[in-house]
C-alpha cells in the first residue's frame, strides 16, 4: 500500500506541471451589441482531437444560482457542428469534425430587474446604462483545465462611443489580446460606461476579479 500511495503523490504533480508548461491555447472572444438583444456573445477555439468538445456554461458562483437564466440561444454557426444536451444543465457537448474550429454563439440577458441590491451583485448587468460582468457567471467555455494557459482575443463591438470598457486586462480598448488561465478568466471583471460606477476615475486594471479595486 505504500508503494501505491508513493507513485501517486509523484504523478500528479507531474500531470500538474505538464500542463502549467504547455503551449497556450487561443480563444477568441467577440461581444457585440445589437439591436434586437443587449448583448451577443461569439467565442471561438480549437475543438477536441477526438470530434466531442465538452463546455460549461455559467451555473453558480457567489451564492447566486440558476446563471444559465441570463444565457439565451446558444448555438454553433460551424458547419458540421452541433451541440448536444447532457444530464446537467450546464454542461453541452459539441460534435464536431475532429480538431476543426469551433465557435458558439449566445445572447446574454439581465435575468432580473430592478437595482444591482447585494442579493444579485454577482449576476450580469446588460443594461442600456452601464454594465457589470464577472467571468464566472457570463463566459461559456470549453472545459479546460484552470492553470490551462490561453492567449484571448477579446473584442468589443457596436458600443456607444462614450462608453468606457475596463477589465481585468486592460482599460479603454475596444480590442484587446493577452496571455492568462483559464482560472483567470473566469475570474475577471468587466465593467461598461464607468461614469456611470462609483470611484470609476480610480480604476485600475484587476488581477483575479478582485472589483472592490474598481469600486462597482
Amino acid at each position: 500500500m505504500f508503494r501505491r500511495h508513493a507513485l501517486i503523490a509523484v504523478f500528479i504533480p507531474l500531470a500538474v506541471v505538464i500542463v502549467a508548461n504547455a503551449s497556450p491555447r487561443a480563444l477568441e472572444i467577440e461581444v457585440q451589441r445589437t439591436s434586437e438583444s443587449p448583448f451577443t456573445i461569439r467565442l471561438t477555439f480549437q475543438g477536441e482531437t477526438d470530434g466531442n468538445t465538452r463546455i460549461i456554461l455559467p451555473s453558480e458562483w457567489g451564492g447566486q444560482c440558476n446563471l444559465t437564466n441570463a444565457i439565451h440561444d446558444l448555438r454553433t454557426p460551424t458547419p458540421d457542428a452541433a451541440i448536444a444536451d447532457t444530464n446537467t444543465t450546464a454542461v453541452k457537448n459539441i460534435l464536431h469534425k475532429p480538431g476543426s474550429k469551433v465557435t458558439l454563439v449566445y445572447e446574454l440577458l439581465q435575468d432580473y430587474s430592478g437595482s444591482m441590491a447585494n442579493a444579485v451583485r454577482y449576476r450580469p448587468v446588460t443594461g442600456s446604462e452601464f454594465t457589470h460582468w464577472i467571468g464566472n457567471t457570463v463566459w461559456v467555455l470549453p472545459d479546460w483545465q484552470d492553470i490551462q494557459p490561453i492567449r484571448v482575443s477579446l473584442k468589443w463591438r457596436n458600443l456607444p462611443n462614450q462608453w468606457t470598457i475596463a477589465n481585468s486586462f486592460g482599460a479603454r480598448e475596444r480590442t484587446q489580446r493577452f496571455e492568462t488561465t483559464m482560472a483567470k478568466l473566469r475570474q475577471a471583471v468587466c465593467c461598461g460606461r464607468l461614469s456611470a460606477c462609483r470611484n470609476y476615475r480610480k480604476w485600475q486594471p484587476v488581477d483575479h476579479g478582485e472589483s472592490r479595486k474598481m469600486g462597482v
